[in-house]
């Protein structure tokens, strides 16, 4: 789960950058890089100083109120980012 406010994705088919919370599969560690697999495919890398990897969806921790404000907190001062529609015709979006 990426816990910085962006992570840069690279290795995939273009860099990009991932917002707090984000939610990739993890498929290995190389060096100071974690790998994860991306919804298009290829493999790609996330900073390990950006995310927190954890052994399953189950083991991440329910927020408490004060975690919840202080984790919205983080996107104060950040730009809105459009990423998107999802195949339903909805908008994705991101920070």
């Amino acid at each position: 789960m990426v816990t910085a406010p962006k992570a840069a994705l690279s290795g995939g088919p273009r860099p990009l950058k991932l917002s707090f919370g984000t939610r990739l599969p993890v498929v290995g560690v190389s060096g100071t890089d974690v790998l994860v697999a991306t919804p298009a495919g290829p493999t790609a890398r996330l900073p390990d100083s950006a995310v927190h990897v954890y052994t399953s969806a189950a083991a991440i921790p329910t927020p408490t109120g004060r975690q919840l404000v202080a984790t919205a907190r983080l996107s104060l001062g950040l730009r809105y980012l459009w990423v998107g529609r999802l195949r339903s015709g909805s908008t994705a979006l991101g920070s």
